[in-house]
């Protein structure tokens, strides 16, 4: 299976927009799907499901930077959309001088997709280990008292 270059299909831009939208409001719950082996780097990934289809997120290393991949299931498991987004391997100087052209170019769903998956990774990522529910509980076992 070949990965597909995701911004050539509007649909699936659409589909990480809503899940990072729905995401940031709570109203998705992830789970880890790829546990990271002990002493292993490899994949990592977070998945979330509804009665007629899957998607999975996440590092291609398993060290929570890019590439990041992005899978979408039917219903019987059967991986129907796959791709990944490689890093930006741009200098952080030619990033700052055309970040904002890019970004103000509707025509260029390139960044805005590189910006979405990140976010969705780590927002996925947070959400799926529970992480607020462990600080929030680490901070109270912390309390002077």
């Amino acid at each position: 299976m070949t990965m597909e270059e995701p911004w050539g299909n509007s649909q699936i831009v659409r589909i990480i927009e809503r899940l990072l939208k729905r995401t940031k409001a709570g109203s998705v719950e992830w789970n880890v799907i790829v546990p990271r082996s002990a002493g292993r780097r490899g994949r990592d990934g977070f998945g979330y499901s509804t009665s007629s289809a899957s998607v999975i997120i996440g590092s291609v290393d398993g060290d929570g930077r890019p590439p990041f991949y992005f899978e979408i299931m039917d219903d019987e498991g059967v991986s129907i959309e796959r791709f990944y987004m490689p890093p930006d391997r741009r200098s952080a100087r030619a990033r700052e001088e055309i970040d904002a052209a890019i970004l103000s170019d509707e025509d260029n769903a390139v960044k805005r997709l590189y910006v979405s998956m990140e976010l969705l990774y780590n927002l996925a990522r947070r959400n799926a280990l529970k992480s607020d529910q462990v600080l929030d509980q680490l901070e109270r076992d912390l309390e002077d008292g």
